[in-house]
């Protein structure tokens, strides 16, 4: 097991210990949901990257980065979901539909890195290092970085609206 592999697997425990805490302080809670739906994502992610940066198991590599691929999707939609839950921001219109839209556009890239590659195209082992290759010649890698950079517009704006709004 490689020091990455290490990593992914500690990263699985703390996501798990995470889910356990939220839930067992207060499962009623929409927030305590989020955050455990945000870190069982974030565990799937770590499992399969776990698998994926061990150069043993290269042959399934590709199959675990499709099942890794709610870790970078799913997750972010439901943290969005989980900034206007905390923020108090969800019960505006707008604000339901934009998270709305997330959850949909992030499902759809979840949904379409089964059939064709978003991120990455192929993994190589260099030096007993797993890499992956990014799929730059794809107009998916190009739609998912603006999505990105929407994403992080939308999350900061909210922080710092929420940041504001609780000073006055």
């Amino acid at each position: 097991m490689t020091i990455l592999s290490v990593i992914c697997l500690l990263n699985l425990i703390f996501n798990l210990l995470i889910i356990g805490f939220s839930l067992y302080f207060n499962y009623k809670s929409k927030i305590s949901i989020l955050i455990s739906m945000i870190s069982f994502t974030l565990g799937i992610w770590s499992l399969s990257y776990m698998v994926i940066f061990n150069p043993h198991w290269i042959s399934c590599a590709y199959t675990f980065y499709k099942i890794g691929a709610v870790g970078w999707s799913i997750a972010l939609a439901v943290s969005i979901h989980l900034i206007f839950e905390i923020s108090g921001f969800i019960k505006e219109r707008k604000n339901k539909i934009l998270v709305i839209f997330f959850y949909i556009i992030y499902t759809l890239f979840f949904i379409i890195n089964f059939f064709i590659p978003v991120l990455l195209k192929e993994f190589k082992i260099h030096n007993n290092i797993v890499y992956g290759i990014i799929n730059k010649d794809s107009f998916l890698f190009y739609s998912y970085i603006i999505v990105y950079m929407l994403y992080i517009f939308v999350f900061f704006y909210t922080l710092i609206s929420w940041i504001k709004k609780a000073k006055k």
